[in-house]
Order: C-alpha cells, then structure tokens, then sequence
C-alpha cells in the first residue's frame, strides 16, 4: 500500500520546520512527491523501531539527491538499519537549477 503526502518548501535547518513522514496503519512505504527548491532543501522526520529495515530512493527528478543527518549524504538511494528514534530526512537539488526541480521519492521502512 502506498500513500502520497505533497509538499511545499519550507527552511530546512529547523527541526520545527520538517514535515513529519506517517505511514497510514498496515502500509511499510510512502511515496512523496514535491519541488527541491533552488537555495534550500526540504526536511522530513521519520520515526522508526530497532533493527527495522529502511529504504529512501529517488524514483523521479534526476537533479535530486536525499540525505539522511548521520546516515548518508547526497544520494539518491539510501537503506540502513534503524534504531528506535527520528531520522531528519533532507531533499535537495544535486546541481543548484534556477528554478525548483519536481521530485518523487519512496521511503520504506519494514
């Protein structure tokens, strides 16, 4: 099952700024579409249990590139094994564009 949350740019640094990421009950992915900003990036948390499997991928937007804080950094597809905490989840553009560049991710965590 997959949901779609739409996003709009917001600061990115702040913690309070992130768009928290929901799983609607029973789904183990969401797709996430939106514009990486010129000069910015968006900001996303996720909130995940010990030892679960995790997947952040780029599926649209060529100029586009995730980051997970203390994970990785700059690509377009990430997996890791979780801890029981929030990751801080960050979408920018790989090379600054001057306008913003359309983007659709997946992040799965099971």
């Amino acid at each position: 099952m997959t949901f779609c949350v739409c996003t709009l740019s917001f600061g990115a640094y702040a913690t309070e700024d992130c768009t928290e990421i929901r799983f609607t009950p029973g789904a183990t992915s969401v797709e996430i579409q939106g514009e990486a900003p010129p000069e910015d990036v968006l900001c996303y948390l996720m909130r995940t249990g010990e030892n679960q499997e995790a997947r952040i991928q780029v599926l649209e937007g060529s100029n586009t590139m995730i980051t997970v804080l203390d994970i990785a950094d700059g690509r377009q597809d990430i997996s890791f094994t979780t801890q029981a905490r929030q990751y801080e989840i960050r979408v920018g553009q790989s090379l600054r564009a001057i306008e913003a560049q359309p983007f659709r991710m997946l992040v799965s965590v099971e």
